[in-house]
């Protein structure tokens, strides 16, 4: 998956507010949010698996959750807006998208092949990569000098 694109809220309305984009950029993602009076963008170096957690709330709004009833789901220390460090608000179908986005990417790391943690296709490849690299440079440049020779 090259990025994805989803619409975010203002938490606790249901007016939605722009859209933000994540781009997954080395080892790391960036995110552009484009709302209707402004664009912030934003590196992070690396996937952290740690850092993703979402939040769904459901029901009707509450002291303790203000924010109930309407697109209120975000994520925690992933996509804060760096104006005001308020974490950005999406629908629940479109946290539970960026939740797999964001899995996915991580599985799929370089951080993730080395803790073992890595999607099982690219902990097979590093097998099969790992194994056939001793005996066939050797023998290859046995065939040249012998070549070489006659």
């Amino acid at each position: 998956m090259a990025e994805i694109t989803v619409n975010c809220y203002e938490c606790g309305r249901k007016e939605r507010i722009g859209t933000v984009t994540i781009t997954p950029r080395g080892n790391g993602y960036e995110w552009t949010k484009n709302t209707f009076s402004s664009t912030e963008k934003v590196y992070s170096p690396r996937f952290n698996l740690k850092e993703l957690s979402v939040v769904l709330s459901k029901g009707e709004a509450t002291a303790a959750e203000p924010w109930g009833g309407g697109p209120n789901s975000y994520f925690r220390n992933v996509l804060t807006s760096p104006s005001d460090s308020k974490p950005i608000c999406f629908a629940r179908e479109d946290a539970l998208k960026l939740y797999g986005f964001f899995a996915e990417q991580m599985e799929w790391s370089p951080d993730a092949l080395e803790s073992g943690t890595a999607h099982p296709d690219l902990l097979a490849a590093r097998e099969r990569h790992s194994a056939g690299r001793g005996g066939s440079r050797r023998r290859t440049r046995r065939r040249v000098r012998k070549a070489r020779r006659l």
